[in-house]
């Protein structure tokens, strides 16, 4: 960070005019061939650039980032710089803008192991508090397809403050990211797996989820054992959130929850809420709707007619228990039973022609669960 370009202004006390240099020194402590004697100019924007920071790009060259203040914006810029002391290709002259919203003065930086950068940085939020967001950019100063210009928002819970973000290089083409986040009567430390993707694992995901007219049941991964117990939370359309019940992770880390009190054809959001420190954090909503009952019913072989081979017999279940599914030749003589209760309620499909040896000929089925009774009639063919 260096003033020189304010000598011969008027009243320089009172003003600022740091720009950004960056030199390179050979490990026998002098500055490198090819290098200017008073440094190579990074930033020289009018106005003020400062705070620099500077890492390794891993073949000889660094990366470098700032904070301007003057033409270019209160927004947090980078320099790539090659060995050779020229600046990459396709990084402009005064720096790339890492965010395209307002950056803080708190920020830091990593190498991506490939050739790239990630930065960390804090950001005004949409709710007018301190988040963090990320930044990666290849070695040419591209952005990825997946990292928007405004980076990626690491962490923007409403009504608290997060701070002091900080990043370093994992293996190549990730990074972790840690920063705390506060309301002024606790803190707590978070850290977060970045790749050149986006985000890796969020702390609790959806991982199965299961729907029928009586029930829904859900599964929830936790990343490692970061989350201990969770409240299942549930809304209707442009309801409000209710708690349905608190479950606890396994041993592998799962979080599971069956909803009884449902209605046929509703749609629910349904997540997980959990506190991290003193601040209670959510899941990612997740949307079910629930099927309407099913209606017993026999549809019949699958094909009609069927060879003996082929012969499925398509059904519906309207509810758990005992049922029968039978089939009678045309003199009444059964030849066939299957007890198809434990398929429980839905839709189901048997076969059953393979092993039964019949010939060619009409057939009749007949279904049966307690009082209920449904029939089809049946061609067999060769």
């Amino acid at each position: 960070m260096d003033d020189r370009s304010g000598a011969g202004v008027p009243y320089p006390q009172f003003e600022d005019y740091f720009d950004i240099y960056v030199t390179r020194i050979d490990s026998d402590g002098h500055i490198a061939h090819g290098w200017p004697l008073t440094g190579l100019p990074i930033c020289t924007s009018p106005g003020r650039q400062m705070w620099p920071k500077i890492t390794a790009d891993g073949t000889g060259g660094a990366f470098i980032i700032w904070e301007p203040s003057g033409g270019q914006g209160t927004d947090i810029h980078a320099q790539h710089v090659l060995a050779d002391g020229t600046l990459a290709p396709g990084w402009p002259v005064d720096g790339k803008r890492m965010f395209s919203g307002f950056a803080g003065n708190v920020y830091d930086l990593a190498a991506d192991g490939m050739g790239g950068l990630f930065v960390a940085a804090l950001s005004r939020s949409d709710f007018h508090t301190d988040a963090v967001f990320a930044q990666h950019v290849n070695g040419h100063g591209d952005f990825d397809t997946n990292w928007s210009a405004r980076g990626y928002n690491v962490d923007m819970t409403p009504l608290v403050d997060c701070d002091e973000p900080a990043i370093t290089t994992a293996e190549p083409g990730s990074a972790i990211i840690t920063w705390t986040r506060g309301n002024g009567s606790f803190v707590a430390g978070f850290a977060q797996k970045l790749t050149i993707g986006g985000v890796v694992a969020t702390q609790l995901a959806l991982t199965s989820s299961d729907a029928a007219p009586d029930h829904v049941s859900l599964a929830w991964t936790a990343s490692g054992d970061r989350v201990g117990s969770a409240t299942v939370e549930r809304r209707a359309p442009s309801g409000t959130w209710i708690a349905l019940a608190t479950v606890e992770p396994d041993g592998e880390g799962r979080l599971s929850y069956t909803d009884r009190a449902i209605t046929p054809g509703a749609c629910y959001d349904y997540r997980l809420s959990w506190l991290a420190g003193n601040v209670t954090v959510h899941s990612q909503e997740s949307t079910i709707l629930v099927p309407l009952p099913y209606r017993f019913a026999l549809a019949g072989a699958r094909p009609n007619p069927a060879t003996r081979r082929d012969l499925s017999v398509a059904f519906t279940l309207a509810e758990a228990g005992p049922a029968t599914l039978e089939l009678y030749d045309v003199n009444g003589r059964r030849v066939a039973e299957h007890a198809v209760g434990a398929l429980g309620l839905g839709e189901h499909s048997l076969r059953m022609g393979d092993t039964l040896g019949l010939s060619a000929g009409i057939y009749w089925l007949r279904l049966t669960q307690g009082a209920k009774q449904a029939t089809a009639r049946v061609a067999v063919v060769e």
